[in-house]
């Protein structure tokens, strides 16, 4: 582990090794220590100041899943979400010859539910087809509506049991959507590109949900998950056969086609009224108890490191050995830390609001320092508190690779598909009491 030595003011920085060890408890790490002559080991709790930043949109392009339906949520809002999807085939198979249609039906399978407390959460799903389309020269983000037909190609209500995803639903769609897709599937245009059956024959569909829904589900969207389901037989063959309009997921080689989520929220009626009042990409000191997170919906806390630079600004020489985060949450979910740099819309945001990845989560909970900005896994412990080691993030400040003392904390996971480096924006919330955050440090300091 490298070691810092604080100066005359001048700051935190890195020194020559004064010794070389591996140890994950602190104890245990103070033992190697008080093993050098005229050396102290000490400890510190530090608390740190929050505040809260507003994303004004979220990019939700091709994240892999899909996401639909309504929830009044006590704290965050009143929240809608729908989504568009291009479909997805097999280029050049078509139906055998004398194939005859069953039907035609929309899959789902939900891996996710976000329910508000309370009624039992259900969601009467609506299919409708898309009149506009995706702006093939940038990503949609969570403020992007398309537009869609008002006549309904399948609806149904799905129920969750003790507000429990369900495995799966098919919904049946109408005989006009039903025979324009068996008519492709028949032809020789199956050979075409897949601009070619946006642009003449389906520009894809939107998923929604109607007025009294309550629950929000996550729609699994990987390859061959949910898609149209085209059910056919061929006489004196098997009984029945499935011919796959797959919704779009993440390929980086099918540019073409795309699968977003668009977000409507209210939060007039909430304690995070204010928020909508502050300058997006601004973190603000609110006068809030807690600490609010969900990522989809742009409500972001940040951590002010400021007092732990304080702090030892009064103590000269000091060498710190671990510094761990600790956040005393409401909730007992892990969720990702992340640094936040000078500038931050640049250095974590693309122009269309991405948010850059620079390295992997490690199961140590720690940045690993070959990527600095990586994001820190932060685990959950029995009394709902979560702990992080966050000593790498400080020498990489210390080292002026990140010049600015602040956090930003996300609960997204990244997706490990190469070239894909974004968080999977969902709906899981977070709420951190803000007296509970603090900075345990373990340094020495030599002895009088």
């Amino acid at each position: 582990m490298n070691l810092w030595d604080k100066t005359l003011k001048t700051g935190l920085v890195i020194v020559s090794a004064l010794f070389t060890f591996s140890c994950e408890d602190p104890s245990e790490l103070g033992a190697n220590l008080q093993n050098l002559q005229n050396l102290e080991v000490q400890y510190a709790e530090i608390p740190l100041e929050g505040m809260q930043m507003r994303i004004d949109s979220m990019n939700t392009t091709n994240r892999g899943f899909l996401a639909v339906g309504r929830v009044n949520d006590p704290v965050f809002g009143s929240i809608m979400a729908e989504s568009y999807t291009n479909l997805a085939y097999t280029p050049g198979f078509k139906l055998p010859s004398g194939a005859v249609l069953d039907s035609v039906t929309c899959y789902l399978i939900f891996n996710r539910l976000y329910a508000a407390s309370g009624a039992p959460a259900s969601i009467q799903l609506s299919i409708h087809e898309l009149t506009s389309t995706f702006d093939r020269q940038s990503s949609a983000t969570s403020n992007d509506k398309l537009e869609y037909s008002a006549i309904l190609l399948g609806q149904k209500t799905v129920s969750f049991e003790n507000n429990n995803t369900i495995d799966t639903t098919h919904i049946r769609l109408n005989t006009q959507i039903s025979a324009r897709l068996f008519a492709f599937a028949n032809s020789e245009e199956t050979d075409s590109s897949y601009q070619h059956f946006i642009n003449t024959k389906l520009k894809g569909i939107a998923i929604t949900s109607s007025e009294g829904t309550n629950g929000i589900a996550q729609i699994a969207n990987q390859a061959g998950q949910s898609g149209i389901l085209l059910h056919y037989h061929v006489p004196n063959g098997e009984d029945s056969l499935t011919y796959r309009f797959n919704f779009n997921y993440i390929n980086q080689n099918i540019l073409d086609l795309k699968g977003s989520i668009y977000v409507e929220v209210d939060r007039s009626a909430s304690p995070l009224a204010t928020m909508d009042g502050i300058a997006p990409n601004t973190p603000t000191d609110l006068p809030l108890d807690n600490l609010y997170l969900q990522n989809i919906t742009g409500v972001l806390p940040v951590l002010n490191l400021n007092n732990f630079f304080a702090y030892f600004d009064t103590i000269p020489h000091a060498v710190i050995n671990r510094a761990d985060l600790v956040l005393g949450s409401t909730t007992t979910e892990g969720i990702l830390v992340k640094s936040d740099p000078t500038q931050l819309i640049t250095y974590y945001f693309t122009e269309d609001n991405d948010v850059n990845y620079f390295g992997s989560v490690q199961q140590t909970g720690r940045i690993d320092p070959s990527g600095i900005g990586a994001p820190m896994l932060l685990t959950s412990g029995a009394t709902g508190t979560m702990n992080a080691d966050i000593s790498n993030f400080l020498q990489a400040s210390f080292d002026g690779v990140i010049n600015q003392n602040r956090l930003i904390l996300s609960n997204t996971f990244f997706s490990e598909a190469a070239g894909f480096n974004y968080p999977r924006n969902n709906f899981d919330r977070l709420e951190l009491i803000k007296d509970k955050i603090r900075l345990k440090v373990y340094y020495t300091i030599p002895k009088n």
